[in-house]
């Protein structure tokens, strides 16, 4: 009998052999799709990370504000001041500026006005009634700074009178409890003096003319001018002034011209010594 024979033919492998690869290939692009999409997930929970720290900081943000100032501790009441100085001195920075070409701009214009006016038109100007002004307004510093100079000249100019010669009749401005008051000087000619010394029966001198007042209040405004000028305003000392730390500087300031109220504790250093804050002076500046 003839043996069998084992069969060496491929019948149904060729039908197999293309679901094989179509199988093989939806891998792959199931691999790739899957690279594809790990990437924005990826991304996906790194911001979520991001939003819930930001989530965590409104949070804590909101407990301190609901807590309020007086269940805080100094460092974080300190922490917060820190940080409000340091978005208000982008503003102070731009007032200082500002308040600088304000004062020479109005400089410049006095010194233009007072050349063409007389001295006795621009004292009435300084001391013309603000009806306009409302009863919550404060006066300003440069106000304040007229009214000064003006009381401190006619005192002086009282005084310069009286030892030099005797003159004329004249009233004086002095400032008693914020309002003006007119005080008379008494009158004295200078004939009656003359007759008292020499005997009666000589005639009077005539009085002087009142070109030589105004020659007395000009040499008194030129001695005025000689004060010392502090501050970013550069006007004389009044109210209350801090000084600065930085020993170079040495300079006085004026406590609204620097957006202060009351004296800060520890070091306090002028907007143009200071670092990134007030207590800290400028690294450029030492040695």
């Amino acid at each position: 009998m003839d043996e069998a024979k084992p069969s060496t033919s491929y019948e149904g492998f060729d039908s197999v052999l293309p679901d094989t690869k179509d199988l093989v290939k939806r891998l792959f692009d199931a691999v790739d799709i899957v690279q594809e999409i790990q990437k924005p997930l990826q991304k996906m929970a790194e911001l979520d990370v991001v939003y819930q720290a930001a989530m965590r900081e409104v949070e804590r943000v909101q407990d301190i504000l609901n807590e309020g100032l007086m269940g805080m501790n100094r460092e974080q009441v300190d922490e917060m001041f820190d940080i409000l100085e340091n978005e208000l001195r982008m503003a102070q920075h731009l007032a200082f500026w500002k308040s600088g070409v304000m004062f020479d701009v109005d400089t410049k214009l006095q010194n233009l006005i007072g050349r063409q006016t007389d001295p006795q038109q621009s004292k009435q100007q300084v001391t013309k009634p603000k009806g306009c002004r409302s009863k919550r307004q404060a006066p300003t510093a440069r106000e304040n700074i007229r009214r000064i100079e003006s009381d401190t000249r006619s005192q002086s100019v009282v005084k310069v009178k009286g030892k030099d010669s005797p003159s004329p009749p004249a009233v004086s401005d002095q400032f008693l409890s914020g309002r003006r008051k007119k005080i008379k000087v008494p009158e004295m000619s200078e004939g009656r003096s003359i007759q008292k010394k020499r005997g009666a029966g000589r005639p009077r001198l005539p009085r002087k003319p009142r070109q030589a007042i105004s020659a007395v209040t000009e040499t008194v405004e030129n001695e005025n001018n000689l004060d010392p000028l502090y501050c970013l305003c550069r006007q004389v000392s009044y109210g209350d002034m801090i000084l600065c730390e930085n020993k170079r500087c040495n300079e006085w300031y004026h406590f609204p011209c620097v957006q202060l109220r009351q004296k800060p504790k520890g070091k306090w250093y002028c907007p143009h010594c200071r670092g990134d804050r007030c207590d800290m002076i400028n690294p450029d500046l030492v040695d």
